[in-house]
């Protein structure tokens, strides 16, 4: 590890202890980093009470489950929609192509990939059924570019009327899916709406933290903060 990324290290932020927070990464499966917890929370701060939340890949549910949170603790007003085609390829799938691994989970062969992804869906509902009685997210299972094609074309009258304020990209993290995701996002979000991409550190190589890197340059986005992963702004 260079100086740069032990720097970049040592700079994360996080928010101070939380015990709900705390509870829900023990109890709910998933991988979402305190570092993304706080970029969350400081974009939802910052946004006006009345938005909706924009979640691309959802897992288990355990980051809709914070941002739903989150939107309480702040006092905002708002859905929370999800989507997720519960369809899994790893970058251990790039490294082993047989079919007996490709159908199983993490090559234990009495684990059907099938009902694995099964089980995650369900639980993602249970979930968030549980955690967020109040206002539980929205779930469209699909990939996230049907999901922008059928919202753009009408085909979803249940969301007409959406003002998403933050989007959180977490989807497929290859280059040309994270452009994609960044551009539907930037159409459908409203003015000044945060976009937050996992795995966008700058020292990472692959596919979303190249496409964040070119982001940079964007005309229509605006670097709001790194911790490590990248938040940003609309201009307009």
């Amino acid at each position: 590890m260079n100086f740069n990324m032990i720097s970049r290290f040592k700079r994360q932020k996080q928010l101070p202890k939380d015990e709900f927070i705390d509870r829900i990464l023990c109890s709910v499966a998933g991988m979402t980093s305190k570092q993304n917890i706080y970029l969350m929370d400081a974009a939802i701060a910052a946004l006006p009470e009345y938005f909706d939340v924009l979640e691309i890949g959802s897992f288990a549910g355990q980051s809709a489950i914070v941002l739903d949170y989150l939107m309480k603790k702040h006092s905002k007003k708002g859905k929370i929609v999800c989507v997720d085609p519960f369809h899994y390829e790893g970058w251990y799938d790039q490294q082993n192509q047989s079919k007996e691994y490709l159908n199983s989970v993490a090559n234990q062969a009495q684990l059907s990939r099938h009902d694995y992804l099964e089980f995650v869906e369900q639980a993602f509902r249970t979930n968030v059924l549980f955690f967020c009685k109040e206002n539980p997210p929205l779930l469209y299972k699909m990939k996230s570019d049907d999901f922008f094609q059928k919202l753009s074309s009408h085909q979803l009258p249940e969301l007409t009327g959406m003002k998403f304020g933050f989007c959180y990209i977490d989807g497929d993290h290859s280059k040309e899916s994270a452009i994609g995701d960044m551009r539907n996002c930037i159409s459908c979000s409203i003015p000044k709406a945060m976009i937050l991409m996992d795995d966008s550190a700058p020292q990472y190589r692959y596919g979303s933290a190249v496409a964040a890197d070119e982001m940079l340059k964007w005309k229509e986005v605006k670097l709001i903060d790194e911790n490590p992963n990248r938040l940003f702004q609309k201009r307009h």
